[in-house]
């Protein structure tokens, strides 16, 4: 069984919107634990690749690094949509990456003060852009193992009785 601290140290690490999703899919992804550790560790690797990202210097290089590891997140998130309203949603934070991207080389051309403002702006951008992603991520691999046959839906039952 998947330690419960694991869980929540991702939760906290990530923000507000994970913990949801941990909440939601908790017992899902213990089952995915239990069943194939090999894809909850890659699961967890991608949210460890976004969260590491956020612990370095809050720096313009730091946010184009945090940027990037988004990015590739986004594009995963996009091959793998399983509806028109997940693509749809990639595509939009695709969109918000960019600009974000093509906004960091400005930031050396300001003056120090205005500088410093936007790049907790741009900070607090990034969070919230990760957190929704990661919550993204959480929910795409509980969906796709439950479509592959790896996990059962919540609450259903097994021939055997046993509940999931």
């Amino acid at each position: 069984m998947v330690n419960p601290k694991i869980l929540l140290k991702i939760a906290t690490v990530a923000g507000p919107a994970v913990f949801k999703m941990l909440k939601k899919y908790g017992p899902q992804l213990r089952e995915l634990y239990q069943q194939n550790p090999d894809l909850f560790q890659t699961l967890t690797g991608k949210i460890n690749a976004i969260t590491s990202a956020r612990k370095s210097e809050s720096d313009v290089d730091s946010l184009a690094k945090r940027v990037e590891v988004l990015r590739e997140q986004v594009t995963y998130l996009y091959a793998s949509a399983n509806t028109p309203e997940a693509a749809e949603q990639a595509r939009k934070w695709r969109t918000e990456l960019l600009g974000i991207q093509k906004s960091l080389p400005l930031l050396d051309a300001m003056a120090k003060k205005n500088r410093k403002l936007e790049m907790k702006v741009l900070d607090q951008r990034i969070d919230n852009l990760s957190a929704a992603i990661i919550a993204a991520n959480i929910e795409d691999e509980v969906e796709d193992a439950i479509i592959d046959g790896t996990l059962k839906p919540n609450g259903q039952k097994e021939e055997d009785g046993t509940t999931y």
